[in-house]
């Protein structure tokens, strides 16, 4: 929830290391590449199906995804999108597949 994990780091000390010192230390976590991601908002579920919106015309548009890592604010997507795909991020909630629609501001 708050997104804060306890780390324990053991490492080996020849004495520069005293008590009550800090250390900065930097973990990578799962890095995934050339791979489609949207904001975790934009990502809808029914009937354990999930889903978003896009924008084709003047109409919103269902797709079905598939989705794999989660970092809270964006969702990786690994199957029901295409590059150049408008996904929907606002309003989504209020539509529905054929809905008429006017992008007013486009990222």
């Amino acid at each position: 929830m708050t997104n804060l994990y306890t780390v324990s780091i053991v490492l080996e000390n020849d004495g520069t290391i005293k008590p009550g010192m800090f250390a900065k230390v930097y973990l990578q976590t799962d890095n995934i590449k050339n791979t489609f991601a949207v904001r975790a908002e934009a990502v809808k579920e029914r009937e354990d199906k999930q889903f978003v919106f896009v924008a084709e015309g003047d109409s919103a548009a269902l797709k079905e995804v598939t989705t794999g890592l989660d970092t809270g604010a964006y969702i990786e997507i690994k199957t029901g999108l295409s590059e150049g795909d408008k996904v929907i991020v606002k309003g989504q909630d209020y539509i529905s597949h054929g809905s008429k629609i006017k992008v007013v501001r486009g990222e």
